[in-house]
C-alpha cells in the first residue's frame, strides 16, 4: 500500500519555535501558555499517524459515463454561480435519481 507521506515524517516544534510561530501572529506566549500550544499541535500532528494506519479508500468512480461539461449560459446561471455544468449518469435508482446537485468547486 503506497503512503503519501511517511509515518511520523512532520517534525513537532520545540517551545522556542512555537513562540516563535506565535510572535509571526502577534502573540506573546509565556512558558505554560507555549507548552500548552506545544502539546495540543503535536497531538494534531499524531492524527495524522492515526490516518496513516486507516485502510486507504478505493477512489475510483462508481459511475464514469459524463460528459466533459460546458460554461453554463446566463439563462442556466444568471448569477454567474457555476464555472461548469456536465451531467453524470448515476444509478438507476437511488435518493437522488432525477435531482440536479450542485457541488462546490473543491468536492
Amino acid at each position: 500500500m503506497d503512503r503519501i507521506r511517511l509515518m511520523g515524517n512532520i517534525r513537532r516544534p520545540s517551545l522556542d519555535r512555537v513562540r516563535e510561530l506565535a510572535a509571526i501572529e502577534h502573540m506573546t506566549l509565556d512558558d505554560r501558555e507555549a507548552a500548552e500550544l506545544s502539546t495540543l499541535v503535536d497531538k494534531a500532528l499524531g492524527m495524522f499517524d492515526t490516518l496513516d494506519t486507516l485502510p486507504q479508500p478505493d477512489q475510483s468512480p462508481r459511475y464514469r459515463e459524463r460528459d466533459s461539461g460546458r460554461p453554463a449560459t446566463a439563462e442556466e446561471d444568471p448569477y454567474n454561480a457555476f464555472i461548469r455544468r456536465c451531467h453524470v449518469a448515476g444509478a438507476a435508482d437511488g435518493p437522488l435519481k432525477g435531482v440536479r446537485v450542485g457541488l462546490k468547486d473543491n468536492i
